[in-house]
């Protein structure tokens, strides 16, 4: 009976050994599990930052690759403005599209008269214009004892009133004195006429202030009884002056003065006293005229009415 208890007990023991053993097993499988789980999430995390790491590798690259060629761009785009390439189409788009109110206040605001003294501030002066223009006049001297006078304040240039003008130019020193009368030559005439007029001068005789001159065709010259001075009384003050390209026209005011009186140049009759830079207080009284100049050589006398 003992034995047979003893044995029943050994039997019982087996098999709680056998239910510990399973138990084992069981928790040896979840640890396994465990293990290989975290194991793989791991790896998983891994590849996962890695390719994250990639991306943000080729994002950043691919920035860097934009700003280079925003840069790019841009400078290019300054080059082109540098140069004026873009004016042709603002200034297309100025004048096709219309005024904004903003840059209608902003023409408001700039005074006409601050435009107008700009483009006043361009232009010589008459006083420059005198400097650079005025010394063209003195070549061109009357007496007011020349028969040609009232050619010349008429506006008339005829070919002896050219010989007239001509021959104040010429240096008395190229005279040839022969017994009692002088000579001088057509061709310094000629020279002399062509630096006051255009064309050719042609030879004939002319009055000189009462003097005659003769030209003489078997010597080609001209036969003068006297040397002869030209002091006339004749002022003249530069009112106006023009000039585009070649052309210089030169108006001027002209009187007579004799002992400080200024008188009417063809008729004589006294306008008043004379005062220096002032003959044009009596324009109204007298000769206005204008001389038009091209290549610095007289193409026109006109009286101004």
């Amino acid at each position: 009976m003992a034995r047979t208890k003893k044995k029943v007990q050994e039997i019982e023991n087996e098999k709680e050994s056998i239910v510990n053993l399973d138990e084992i097993k069981e928790e040896l499988a979840s640890y396994i599990d465990d293990k290989i789980k975290k194991e793989f999430t791991d790896e998983i995390e891994k590849a996962n930052r890695k390719l994250i790491h990639e991306k943000n590798k080729r994002i950043l690259v691919r920035d860097v690759v934009i700003i280079i060629l925003v840069a790019l761009v841009g400078y290019l785009v300054y080059l082109l403005y540098s140069v004026s390439f873009f004016d042709k189409y603002f200034n297309r788009g100025v004048i096709e599209k219309p005024i904004s109110e903003v840059d209608k206040e902003k023409e408001t605001d700039i005074p006409k008269k601050e435009n107008e003294e700009k483009e006043v501030d361009t232009k010589p002066t008459l006083d420059e214009l005198k400097k650079e223009y005025g010394m063209l006049l003195d070549k061109y001297v009357i007496n007011e004892k020349s028969s040609y006078l009232k050619d010349y304040y008429n506006g008339k240039m005829t070919d002896e009133l050219k010989r007239y003008l001509a021959f104040n130019q010429v240096d008395m020193n190229n005279l040839v004195k022969e017994d009692d009368y002088y000579i001088l030559a057509s061709n310094d005439l000629s020279v002399s006429f062509n630096k006051l007029f255009t064309g050719n001068m042609e030879n004939n005789s002319f009055d000189y202030d009462g003097n005659k001159v003769r030209f003489i065709s078997s010597m080609n010259g001209y036969l003068i009884d006297s040397v002869i001075q030209n002091i006339s009384g004749i002022v003249r003050e530069i009112t106006n002056i023009e000039v585009k390209d070649d052309i210089i026209i030169i108006t001027t005011c002209e009187g007579l003065v004799k002992n400080d009186t200024v008188y009417e140049i063809l008729t004589g009759e006294e306008i008043g006293r004379y005062i220096t830079g002032k003959l044009q207080d009596y324009e109204t009284s007298l000769p206005k005229m204008r001389y038009t100049f091209e290549n610095n050589k007289l193409i026109s006398l006109t009286r101004v009415i």
